[in-house]
């Protein structure tokens, strides 16, 4: 098995090894999953408290607050959504879902680590920390893209479909959350 075939599985949750036939799903157990729901929650949290003191629109407990609110709420939707919209099982939304969130949060806890040492640099580390948050940010959001654009496809949705959901469901909904999570918080 090679490293980038490595990746791939623990990426997409995908057996990549065999060639002969699709890839199948590899079988996980109840704590990997609830491992995934944790790192989901639990390290938005972190990305967020550790982001606000870079940029400071809303002290950490809000921004918090709000982040994981909004988020968490918009994949709850967006899953849903796609299980209707899609007719799969919602054990594979979840599962294409949670796999897609393990890759995002891996960006976003690398730019939470890169917080923690901007902290620590000093009182004013410049604009750095600011470039590189809205860096990870993107670079979280593109690597989702990927990975959920891929699960939507082996679902049945056409690319540009799934590319579609992704941007216009998923933002939109997390927009939407955030602004209303806002509203009640201020």
């Amino acid at each position: 098995m090679t490293a980038r075939t490595h990746i791939l599985e623990n990426f997409t949750g995908f057996d990549f090894t065999e060639t002969a036939s699709p890839p199948q799903p590899l079988r996980r157990t109840a704590a990997f999953w609830a491992g995934l729901v944790f790192l989901a929650f639990g390290g938005t949290a972190l990305y967020a408290a550790s982001a606000a003191p870079f940029l400071p629109v809303l002290p950490v407990r809000e921004s918090m607050i709000i982040l994981v609110m909004a988020t968490g709420g918009a994949w709850v939707v967006f899953g849903l959504g796609a299980v209707l919209w899609l007719q799969v099982p919602i054990r594979d939304m979840a599962r294409a879902s949670l796999l897609t969130m393990a890759a995002g949060e891996a960006v976003l806890l690398v730019t939470a680590a890169l917080n923690a040492a901007f902290f620590l640099l000093g009182p004013d580390p410049g604009f750095v920390p600011a470039v590189t948050n809205i860096a990870g940010l993107m670079a979280a959001d593109a690597l989702m893209a990927i990975v959920m654009t891929h699960h939507l496809i082996r679902m049945g949705l056409h690319p540009l479909h799934a590319a579609i959901l992704w941007i216009g469901a998923l933002h939109g909904i997390a927009v939407v959350l955030a602004l209303v999570t806002s509203h009640v918080l201020l």
